[in-house]
């Protein structure tokens, strides 16, 4: 089942970011990015809307396939 840690990471990775560069994009430290991809984070609205703009997506893309089968 996808889920929104999984859509980041794989946006993330289409956009060939590196969870570095999102991380400084951002202002946060990468274990940050790291613990949103793995879904230990509970994410606030705006939150990922800071992380939508970041990686050029609206938050309706990444949210899009989350749970849905894979």
């Amino acid at each position: 089942m996808s889920t929104i840690g999984r859509e980041i990471r794989k946006t993330r990775i289409d956009k060939r970011l590196l969870q570095k560069t999102l991380a400084e994009r951002l202002g946060v430290p990468q274990q940050y990015i790291s613990r949103v991809e793995s879904d230990k984070v509970d994410l606030r609205l705006s939150t990922l809307q800071r992380i939508a703009d970041e990686l050029g997506v609206d938050v309706c893309t990444l949210l899009r396939d989350v749970g849905k089968e894979t």
